[in-house]
């Protein structure tokens, strides 16, 4: 049932977005499980032995796509700053080609200045 919901076309194009957006393959899969287990399509018992199965299902359609993913678990932790500083220079390098066409200094703004309210005096008020 899984198998064939990730097989559809619509599907793998959202699950490899969401993957290149940073979400994990662990994460995938156990929100694919308890989105079934909630939907009553199985038990938790059943989803913890499918679990591996569909993780290397998905890894292998991945890997044979060329996706860059993260895997979810704790040995992926020491690349994390490699991670980041790549999308960092990602994000830079989109923010340069948009910056050809506009401007982006930050707006100035004046900020209003808040004055604090009286104390209300009625008979419910609380005393300060």
């Amino acid at each position: 049932m899984h198998i064939d919901k990730i097989d559809d076309p619509r599907a793998l194009k959202d699950m490899i977005v969401f993957m290149e957006k940073g979400l994990t393959l662990v994460a995938l899969v156990e929100g694919m499980l308890r989105s079934a287990v909630m939907s009553g399509i199985h038990s938790i018992d059943l989803s913890l032995i499918i679990a591996p199965a569909l993780h290397e299902y998905i890894r292998g359609m991945l890997v044979e796509a060329g996706i860059e993913f993260k895997e979810g678990f704790k040995e992926d932790d020491p690349d994390d700053g490699i991670d980041y500083d790549r999308d960092k220079e990602k994000a830079l390098a989109m923010l340069r080609n948009l910056g050809e066409d506009e401007d982006l200094d930050p707006p100035t703004e004046e900020v209003e200045e808040v004055k604090e309210e009286e104390p209300m005096m009625g008979l419910m008020a609380r005393r300060q």
